[in-house]
């Protein structure tokens, strides 16, 4: 994700980023959003934002990028989210969005490993199956060659 740089030129918001189109926003029309993850790492210390969102809310034209890459207009960045909105004031709209990401758990550990003994013992259904077809075509042939030799007649 390449960085972002956001500035105010006039009545229009400016957000620059490599290999997408750059968005003219109408100051009135700019917001920007916050991508706040729900789950901390360790469950324990509060979870730190790393994304915002720019958007234009008139055509919904949004680029994403992570926080501590966001740049004014002379490419310099801001230590931290708190120092970034200082710098984004000019942008009337913001809000954050909760973003759940899938924590390690007990429950989920215990799933995906019950799971996995599920598919095992599918897999060993199958192998059994399997050999019981083998047999099957083995009779088969035995079969098919004393049919053979009744209507040959050897």
């Amino acid at each position: 994700m390449a960085a972002i740089k956001v500035y105010l030129s006039g009545s229009n918001v400016i957000v620059e980023q490599a290999g997408e189109t750059t968005l003219t926003i109408l100051q009135e029309r700019a917001k920007y959003v916050v991508l706040q993850p729900t789950l901390s790492i360790d469950g324990v210390s509060p979870p730190t934002a790393e994304y915002i969102q720019f958007i234009d809310i008139f055509n919904d034209d949004v680029r994403t990028g992570l926080i501590l890459e966001v740049q004014n207009s002379t490419g310099g960045t801001y230590a931290d989210l708190k120092a970034l909105q200082k710098y984004l004031l000019f942008i009337p709209r913001s809000s954050v969005n909760y973003v759940t990401k899938q924590a390690a758990t007990a429950e989920n550990q215990t799933t995906i490993i019950s799971q996995n003994e599920e598919i095992k013992n599918s897999l060993s259904a199958n192998e059994s199956n399997n050999e019981e077809l083998r047999k099957i075509k083995e009779k088969l042939v035995y079969n098919n060659k004393i049919l053979d030799k009744i209507y040959n007649h050897e």
